[in-house]
């Protein structure tokens, strides 16, 4: 199962953004929904790299992605929404194996 857990501030804003976990909806290199998902996160944390530098503490490892806002700001913001509602999208059309959990600190 893959778990996305996105943490929100008091005004609603992301201050982090984590996936763990594999979907096992396929055998090792033919699951479409893990490559969808790491696709997805991939791709936002290397838009969000180049566009703010070191804005977020970002993380890619096995079984780990996460980004931790450092220096929040508007742009960022629509940036990082745009990665949780792509991550939702996912999580609802394949729910079976991701889930998408929203915290509010």
């Amino acid at each position: 199962m893959i778990r996305i857990t996105v943490d929100l501030n008091q005004r609603n804003d992301i201050v982090s953004l984590q996936i763990t976990g594999h979907a096992d909806s396929a055998p090792y290199g033919k699951d479409l929904v893990c490559a969808g998902v790491s696709a997805v996160a991939i791709t936002g944390l290397n838009a969000i790299d180049e566009l703010f530098p070191d804005a977020c503490d970002l993380e890619c490892s096995n079984n780990r992605i996460r980004a931790a806002v450092r220096k929040p700001n508007a742009e960022l913001q629509t940036a990082l929404l745009m990665l949780a509602t792509q991550l939702r999208n996912l999580a609802e059309d394949s729910a079976e194996y991701v889930t998408m959990e929203t915290r509010q600190l």
